[in-house]
């Protein structure tokens, strides 16, 4: 992995960060990390020179703004830091969010980039117009969606995996989707899973060899990938169906606290 720090994303916007600076500070932990609080802000009549209510220049507003988030991030790192966690702050003035992340990210190069997310509404999810969606396109480092719920004991880590390659992407991907999750699973204590979904059209009355012959190329692929790499048998997870519904599904099913996949 990159350098000892996890990128932590403060939404200034937001009303509590309570729930995602604890997971920060527990994998802090157990990773033996540091952690970075990161936040961003930008106006265009600010950095014009003017405040857009009266459009009388006003210099200095700008590190005034600044300086007032400096001391939010600063009292949310205090009691990390009373905890032990080494904790740094940074304040960007940089637009759009997400690409002021992914800058941040690809210059500093932390071993996790961390933010909470919530429900977008479906017309959000599909045309990938808010922040969370963005970074899973364009994350350079791997990237932790936090959703406020509480961890099993042991954490269950699952790895999603794509043997045949059908979506195009190289085939180290999945070796790379195994080691993160497997070091997450390790660094946690806690147990490894892997699934994969053969993607069966939903709808269509396939005949029964075409189907047989796509589920057994499918089960060869993913018994030479677990040849080569160790994983309880009760812990493999093979479906079938429509990908994202059927691996959605698995996840819910088994009580996944991590879900570790790849981007194309």
């Amino acid at each position: 992995m990159a350098n000892k720090t996890i990128l932590v994303i403060v939404d200034l916007n937001a009303d509590t960060e309570s729930g995602v600076l604890d997971r920060a500070a527990w994998l802090a932990g157990r990773y033996e990390a540091q952690l970075t609080l990161f936040a961003c802000d930008y106006d265009a009549d600010i950095e014009s020179g003017y405040v857009a209510t009266v459009w009388i220049p006003q210099p200095g507003v700008r590190d005034q703004l600044l300086e007032r988030h400096r001391q939010k991030l600063e009292a949310l790192a205090e009691p990390l830091r009373k905890r032990g966690v080494s904790v740094t702050t940074e304040v960007a003035w940089d637009h759009p969010f997400d690409a002021a992340i992914i800058r941040k990210a690809a210059s500093s190069k932390p071993l996790l980039v961390l933010k909470g997310t919530h429900h977008h509404n479906l017309l959000q999810r599909t045309l990938l117009t808010n922040v969370d969606w963005q970074l899973i396109r364009g994350c350079p480092t791997p990237l932790l969606l936090v959703k406020q719920q509480p961890l099993h004991d042991p954490p269950r880590v699952f790895a999603a995996l794509d043997p045949l390659h059908e979506h195009d992407k190289p085939a180290e991907l999945d070796d790379q989707i195994f080691r993160f999750a497997a070091d997450l699973a390790a660094r946690t204590r806690g147990v490894l899973h892997v699934m994969h979904a053969v993607p069966l059209p939903v709808g269509l009355d396939l005949p029964p060899d075409v189907t047989e012959g796509a589920v057994r190329r499918h089960r060869e692929a993913m018994s030479s990938f677990l040849g080569r790499h160790e994983v309880e048998p009760e812990h493999v997870h093979f479906v079938e169906g429509f990908v994202p519904q059927s691996l959605q599904e698995t996840a819910s099913e088994q009580g996944a606290d991590f879900v570790v996949m790849g981007a194309v």
